[in-house]
């Protein structure tokens, strides 16, 4: 059998700052075991409750495109074109 090496993942963030935001309140209240116990509850359910990951994934900043500094150019896009049922656009 061929030794396997498990690489720890990199660590997502985003995903980090959720958990340790859902823990906050807590810290200071629970004793570090209750604790312990609560961060495993968050952690498994972001990673495999299906409303909490599709929450977790709307709520995740999306990436921006840095700013080209290029100025609009006039009539670039088309007119929009007028309804045909009451002529208004």
């Amino acid at each position: 059998m061929a030794d396997t090496v498990d690489l720890p993942k990199p660590k997502d963030e985003f995903f980090e700052a959720q958990v340790e935001r859902a823990l906050r309140r807590y810290r200071g209240w629970l004793s570090p075991t209750r604790l312990a116990a609560l961060e495993a509850t968050v952690r498994d359910t972001f990673e495999n409750d299906p409303v909490a990951a599709a929450l977790l994934q709307a709520a995740r900043p999306r990436k921006t495109f840095p700013d080209t500094g290029e100025a609009d150019t006039p009539g670039a896009l088309p007119k929009p074109r007028k309804d045909p049922v009451d002529g208004e656009r």
